[in-house]
């Protein structure tokens, strides 16, 4: 099971919709991920130039964006549009045995 199906009920419906228009119109830029990361991406949206990272310890999984709402708490549209082009294939490529992807638990804020 992927991050994105894990996470997906932690996500408000509007931000999930804002995500995919973000991730659709090109704005998620992926880049190099360093130890300890399965996600790092620059996310653009109309008022935001946000950088995302999920890191893994183990068996669990915590995302982090730079952006001030989710600095407020809440699982933001950034979050969400850097999931998306996140394929179960991309994450097996990082996995090691003790960090099955379909094992990780959501870290709540």
């Amino acid at each position: 099971m992927s991050l994105l199906k894990n996470w997906a009920p932690y996500f408000q419906s509007a931000v999930k919709y804002r995500g995919r228009s973000i991730h659709l119109a090109g704005k998620v830029v992926r880049h190099q991920t360093q130890a300890g990361e399965y996600v790092r991406a620059q996310v653009v949206d109309d008022t935001n130039h946000a950088t995302v990272v999920i890191h893994h310890k183990g068996l669990v999984a915590t995302p982090h964006c730079t952006c001030s709402e989710f600095s407020a708490g809440t699982y933001c549209c950034h979050l969400w549009a850097a999931l998306l082009p996140v394929s179960y294939t991309h994450l097996r490529a990082h996995e090691t045995e003790a960090d099955l992807v379909c094992r990780l638990l959501l870290v709540k804020k």
